[in-house]
């Protein structure tokens, strides 16, 4: 119609005008409107800035894939030396906008100062949509900071620009830009915060918006506390003063009243044969039904994971009914993996499980103070880093958050004594240690662990040198009538026996080296260190417990399974075998309930944060428990309910003496014991023809293995002297912090230390002695009447 309009006005003899043929120009699809244009010019026609703009216009909605032939009308405008305004360089970026091209959109607004134009409004608006439509993050921050700088802020790009931290999962940058003036800004605020996990501030997003929050808003309220694990409590919603809001907490449906673990789907738990590992899954299949629980067991020559994992659940700790391990056991997943293989030795199987995983809870550890350095560094060190490496695999393939939660040991402070609060990883032990630098100077972890696989090859290759002095033992040992078979098998096991012995020793030392005390403590620094290396700015948690005793109340009261720290001294007063021991009697030895480590385990893994939080679980600092004062009730219980010896008499226990140096302890178990057995094994060997004597090799096969339980009771007093001469105070702000924000309902469910109350003479002798004497003695009831 605007072209027949057009040939009437020539054929009635009217010259048609700019403004007509600008307005035929609007009316034609761009094909028309760009011949249109060279007809006008052809005959002599001057367009001039709005007709160059009415073409652009006509482009950018027709020609949404290609620059080139805006770019041709733009140099022929300045042919005509016709300057382009505000209005071409806008419509110019709303073609930008419809193909997504951000590049040519930033060229666009860093052209027009140079031809003497401010961007207005409108420019940056459709700059930012076009960067969110191609989720260019980086750039819409840096628009939306130049836009603030010149006072332009408009609700469509400040929409724009948090959609385009959103699209790309920029929660915290979306976070930052949030002062929400339109509806659809403030709802896209309320999704980043809860998407990262930050309960508290969608409420006051809602508090301070100017729009009034919708269903959406709302929506994005109850998913933000759910994702949080918070009780959002009707309190929280009372300020905000409208009806929405007042509805809402009304309905108890929209509230998340217990504590779930983020996404309450997939959980890989490792460690669960061991003592923490194994309340920790009772835990976790009392508490979380909907969660799918994947257990990493390594089966062994015997048993499968499968199998093993169904020995797992005959435990106490999982209750005693049929039906209860049937229901339990349908949430469970064995994987047969392996920590000290690659990739667990999972092969293809790897990376289906990392896209499976929400949380992995690593509790695996090698748990022995005296092991060979390699064992401990393996397990503890590189074991931990593959966790980590797992949980970096599972955000590949979810591109999301998968929490990571390591449980080390509150022992990784090594030679630093006094207060120790709640390092990071790297900042305990070594050059941290009390006295300044470490003497081998600092601990690098690849370091540390390149230098334990050199020391144990040394080792291996001048083992064969060995053999000989091991077979020649062998000889001894068996007499002369031993075959060849069972010789070579004998200093076989002398020899594995030689290399950890001498690796356990090299691990002591290296150990004391860098500033912790034995390879235990130092294993579990190192790999410390390396999950934060793996994890750098992803959140993940360090869960630090003490010596980890008995259950409070679950799964049962008093129950422990394990022969661990204190243990070995409590059957040793029971027994009267210890009546000395190096120690001090107003040095606090700091203890902790196994099922308040596993609470807070769980807590540790809803936290929200950027990088390392640690959780160090321990008693010192708020209920101190000296060794004088457990001596004495240990020694209070036994009177009461004594142990019986070989011949079921009741042992009459007497005071510990407290020696206040190792070395003076061991110097008087060699003078009262390992020299006087070693003369009485040298003597017997004086003997013509002793080895043929049965009576005779039987008595020096008990001087000798008298002698090495001493030597060995000497070897575990230096290291457990580390931990009755030492006083640490493990600081548990982080700790008890996070254990107050639970809900009423959750404290109770996840109690830690509660009040001021705690009684250690109580659950020395109510829970953990009869519960050690029940589950790890296996004490008959009538032994202990």
């Amino acid at each position: 119609m605007a072209l027949h309009l057009l040939r009437s006005m020539s054929e009635i003899g009217i010259q048609p005008d700019l403004v007509a043929l600008n307005s035929a120009l609007s009316a034609c699809p761009w094909e028309l409107a760009l011949c249109l244009g060279e007809v006008a010019v052809s005959h002599s026609m001057q367009l001039n800035t709005v007709s160059y703009n009415i073409l652009l216009s006509a482009l950018s909605v027709g020609q949404s894939f290609s620059q080139s032939r805006e770019l041709e009308v733009l140099e022929d405008m300045r042919r005509s030396l016709l300057q382009p305004d505000v209005v071409t360089y806008n419509t110019l970026l709303s073609a930008t906008l419809r193909r997504a091209d951000w590049q040519a959109a930033c060229g666009y607004l860093e052209e027009m100062p140079q031809v003497l134009l401010a961007p207005d409004e409108v420019s940056f608006a459709t700059a930012l949509a076009t960067c969110d439509q191609a989720k260019q993050w980086q750039v819409a921050l840096r628009l939306l900071a130049q836009m603030r700088r010149q006072r332009l802020a408009p609700e469509r790009a400040e929409e724009s620009a948090l959609a385009a931290c959103e699209r790309a999962g920029q929660w915290q940058r979306t976070l930052a830009l949030a002062s929400p003036r339109s509806i659809r800004g403030l709802n896209t605020a309320l999704r980043a915060a809860g998407q990262a996990l930050l309960w508290a501030l969608p409420l006051l997003l809602l508090a301070r918006a100017a729009p009034p929050p919708d269903a959406k808003s709302f929506a994005a309220l109850a998913e933000s506390a759910e994702a949080a694990q918070v009780e959002l409590l009707p309190r929280w919603l009372h300020h905000l003063h409208t009806a929405a809001a007042q509805n809402l907490s009304r309905d108890p449906k929209n509230f998340v009243r217990q504590l779930r673990l983020p996404h309450s789907k997939n959980v890989l738990v490792t460690g669960a044969t061991g003592f923490v590992g194994k309340v920790l899954l009772a835990k976790l299949l009392r508490e979380f039904q909907d969660c799918t629980i994947y257990v990493l067991v390594r089966s062994t020559s015997k048993l499968t994971s499968q199998a093993r994992l169904d020995q797992l659940l005959a435990s106490p700790a999982f209750g005693a009914s049929g039906a209860e391990a049937a229901l339990k056991a349908s949430q469970l997943v064995a994987v047969d993996g392996d920590l000290e293989r690659d990739y667990l030795g999972l092969g293809q199987g790897y990376d289906e499980l990392a896209a499976k995983l929400d949380v992995v809870l690593h509790c695996a550890a090698l748990v022995d103070w005296g092991a060979p350095l390699h064992q401990s560094m393996r397990c503890n060190a590189l074991g931990s880093w593959k966790m980590a490496q797992l949980a970096k695999a599972a955000r590949r393939r979810h591109g999301k958050p998968c929490r990571l939660v390591c449980v080390s040991t509150a022992w990784v402070h090594g030679k630093s004594s006094g207060r120790c609060a709640e390092l990071p990883p790297g900042a305990t032990g070594g050059a941290a240690a009390s006295g300044g630098a470490a003497s081998g100077g600092s601990a690098e972890p690849w370091a540390e662990l390149a230098a334990t696989e050199t020391r144990l090859a040394e080792l291996q290759r001048e083992a064969p040198a060995r053999r000989e002095a091991f077979l020649s033992e062998a000889q001894r040992r068996l007499g002369p009538s031993a075959d060849a078979a069972a010789l070579g098998e004998m200093a076989e096991e002398m020899g594995r026996k030689w290399l950890d012995a001498e690796m356990a020793e090299w691990g002591v030392q290296r150990a004391r080296q860098k500033g912790w005390w034995d390879g235990y403590t130092f294993s579990k620094a190192m790999g410390e260190m390396l999950v934060a290396e793996t994890q750098q700015d992803e959140p993940f948690a360090i869960v630090r417990p003490s010596g980890v005793v008995s259950a409070v109340s679950e799964p049962l009261p008093g129950w422990v399974d394990a022969y661990l720290l204190v243990e070995p001294l409590i059957e040793g007063v029971g027994r009267g075998q210890i009546t000395e021991f190096p120690g001090r009697a107003n040095c606090v030895i700091d203890c902790v309930p196994v099922d308040y480590v596993c609470n807070v385990i769980i807590a540790a893994a809803r936290t929200s944060h950027e990088g390392a939080k640690v959780f160090q679980c321990a008693s010192g600092d708020v209920h101190p428990n000296t060794l004088g004062e457990i001596e004495a009730t240990w020694r209070k219980y036994f009177r009461s309910q004594p142990m019986l010896d070989n011949q079921g008499k009741p042992v009459h226990v007497q005071p510990v003496k407290f020696i206040d140096t190792a070395d003076s302890f061991v110097r008087s178990l060699r003078t009262r014991y390992i020299t006087p057995l070693q003369t009485c094994s040298q003597a017997l060997q004086l003997v013509p023809l002793w080895q043929r004597s049965e009576s005779l090799r039987s008595l020096r096969g008990w001087l000798e293995r008298k002698k090495r339980t001493v030597e060995k009771v000497s070897q575990l007093a230096r290291l457990y002297s580390t931990y009755t001469l030492n006083e640490w105070s493990f600081q548990t702000t982080n700790t008890r912090q996070l254990m107050s924000e639970l809900t009423l309902e959750d404290r109770q469910r996840f109690p830690y230390f509660q009040g001021g109350d705690w009684n250690w003479e109580e659950f020395w002798t109510q829970k953990h002695i009869p519960g050690m004497r029940r589950w790890v003695l296996k004490e008959e009831v009538h032994s202990r009447l």
